[in-house]
């Protein structure tokens, strides 16, 4: 599958993945209180603190792979059934001893059933790893949009039956059992492991430098979570997770699914050229003039949008989220840095900044928690900035680009996110920040400020423009294509299956 096919239906995958997401994190937050939240929120971060050191990063190895062989396969599915067992022994453990580790039992009924998720993903780990390495993004986004439509319809469904905060964990476990069955559906040959123990130690090696990079912020993430429980109770946890999880929600459905893509391609390149270069400025240009000027909107407008998707009661979890936003739109000044050092298999100089990154973000937000919610969260702005300052020459270097080109997508992107934002930031600050600001108001000033953003795109003949146009020009194309197919087809017949099987460069 060409990129742009790719990126497509990953796109739009993710766009109604995320539609049915957003609209049931909503009616979620709005059937329980912060505290169950906070239940959840705790028992999630403990869970995610476990899978970082289960997580094998075995998948990137499989993506990564210049000469894949079936023992490379097997090994990578070993290492990561053996940690996804100890991983499933580790919630269960802890989840008897959740009152005095997390500071209430009854999170440790909720790590009790997310303690069975682990190893149903031994079995789905090798399709889904290898959906990735083919670039199979149409059946990987069928998948994950049927994953996220069984996990919320279960959880709503155990709220309105009674069953609270246990809710979101049952939903979970029923979605990996669903995706379970889609990906024996869709690839029967990946479904059946195959293991062996040659060649486990360089993966395991792999894994852990990968852990020690992705994971260590990960670590900090959940850990500050468990943290912020602790020393501002359950309840002020139950506020910031659900500011957390929308900021968090955003990047992941944007950012996420364009770096998925990107690396892909960014893998391809460099196995066929050994060049990234041109793929990464444009790449990185194009998240840049997307991401900023969204987050930056949003961090103006928390109050009025969290007033609008979740209540009033939730109100004080408004600055926590602008302040997040903030965190990542420094957070995207390094963005990608990831997928440079796996393609340049420089994970060993990774791991060293990122362990001591994570540590001195760490220090800062525990002293935040010692003093409010918000001085917590001004600490995930710093712990940005220093990601900033200490990884802004790698990029540069490991995708062999000058530091001026990035200096150069940062003034660009600055200049599209403050005409997008301007027009908001002035109502917002003409009505004292107010969180019941009339949406006839807001929605004119957004719409300014779109139109704004557009027309500045056109004005710096931005690539963005161009891979639309080539987009649709692509799609219809397409469209044009089946119709005279079928024009030419007898009345009343039906095109054969295998009549679609064209080469890619005849369907797109």
């Amino acid at each position: 599958m060409s990129t742009r096919r790719s990126v497509i239906w990953a796109f739009a995958g993710q766009f109604a993945t995320a539609a049915i997401a957003f609209g049931s994190s909503v009616a979620i937050a709005r059937l329980l209180s912060p505290y169950e939240l906070g239940l959840n929120a705790v028992a999630v971060a403990t869970s995610g603190i476990l899978s970082i050191v289960a997580a094998s990063g075995a998948d990137a190895l499989i993506v990564r792979e210049v000469q894949l062989t079936p023992q490379v396969v097997a090994g990578a599915t070993t290492v990561n059934a053996i940690l996804a067992t100890c991983f499933s022994i580790g919630l269960m453990a802890i989840s008897f001893a959740a009152g005095p580790l997390l500071g209430d039992e009854k999170a440790g009924d909720v790590l009790r059933i997310l303690a069975l998720v682990p190893l149903v993903s031994i079995v789905t780990f090798r399709p889904a790893a290898m959906l990735q390495r083919t670039m199979r993004f149409k059946t990987a986004s069928l998948i994950a949009l049927a994953n996220v439509i069984v996990a919320n319809a279960v959880t709503i469904a155990g709220i309105l039956l009674g069953f609270g905060y246990r809710s979101p964990a049952v939903g979970t476990l029923t979605a990996c059992l669903a995706s379970l069955a889609l990906y024996a559906l869709t690839s029967p040959a990946e479904i059946r492991p195959n293991f062996t123990l040659q060649g486990t130690r360089r993966m395991a090696l792999f894994g852990f430098r990968m852990v020690s990079v992705t994971g260590m912020g990960q670590f900090v993430q959940y850990f500050s979570q468990i943290l912020l429980g602790r020393f501002l109770g359950i309840n002020v946890l139950g506020l910031y997770s659900r500011a957390a999880s929308l900021a968090n929600f955003i990047y992941a459905n944007l950012y996420s699914t364009a770096t998925r893509v990107a690396f892909a391609q960014l893998s391809k390149d460099y196995r066929e050229t050994g060049q990234v270069r041109e793929t990464f400025l444009r790449s990185f240009y194009i998240i840049i003039s997307v991401m900023w000027p969204l987050l930056a909107g949003l961090a103006v407008l928390s109050r009025p949008v969290i007033a609008l998707l979740y209540g009033d009661r939730w109100l004080s979890a408004a600055l926590p989220f602008s302040l997040l936003l903030v965190a990542q739109i420094f957070t995207l000044s390094f963005g990608m840095n990831w997928e440079l050092f796996v393609i340049r298999d420089r994970l060993a100089v990774q791991t060293r900044y990122e362990i001591t990154r994570s540590l001195i973000g760490l220090a800062i937000f525990a002293f935040g928690c010692t003093v409010s919610m918000v001085a917590a969260t001004i600490g995930r702005i710093m712990d940005a900035a220093i990601g900033l300052v200490m990884y802004f020459a790698w990029m540069g270097r490991l995708a062999d680009a000058q530091p001026r080109e990035i200096v150069a997508i940062y003034m660009r992107g600055g200049l599209l996110a403050f005409i997008a934002v301007a027009p908001s930031a002035a109502l917002m600050i003409a009505t004292d920040w107010n969180a019941q600001v009339p949406w006839f108001w807001l929605s004119g000033a957004i719409a300014i400020g779109i139109a704004g953003w557009t027309v500045t795109l056109y004005l710096l003949a931005h690539p963005l423009l161009q891979e639309l146009h080539v987009i649709s020009t692509a799609a219809l194309r397409l469209l044009l294509v089946r119709k005279k197919r079928l024009d030419m087809l007898p009345s009343g017949d039906i095109p054969s299956a295998t009549n679609d099987r064209l080469p890619i460069d005849e369907r797109f």
